[in-house]
């Protein structure tokens, strides 16, 4: 498992490699624990990176943007 906590939030990095392209799929998922239960969401993206590292960095702060606004529903789920 591939993760960081920001904002107390949990962004795990889940790339993939695609074997046609021999390219690095972003593949990520953000998860909030809140009162004994865990809100999570995954998300895809077409960007393809020709490193596992910098699928994961890309991963971590596209993570980062969606926890600072980019997605308000999914951070005031079950309030």
């Amino acid at each position: 498992m591939i993760t960081m906590i920001y904002r107390g939030c949990e962004i795990e990095a889940l790339p993939e490699l695609d074997p046609e392209n021999h390219q690095w799929l972003v593949r990520l998922k953000i998860s909030r624990h809140e009162r004994g239960k865990c809100i999570s969401k995954l998300f895809s993206l077409p960007e393809t990176f020709p490193t596992q590292k910098e699928t994961i960095n890309y991963c971590w702060d596209y993570g980062q943007k969606i926890i600072d606004g980019g997605m308000t529903d999914f951070l005031k789920a079950n309030h």
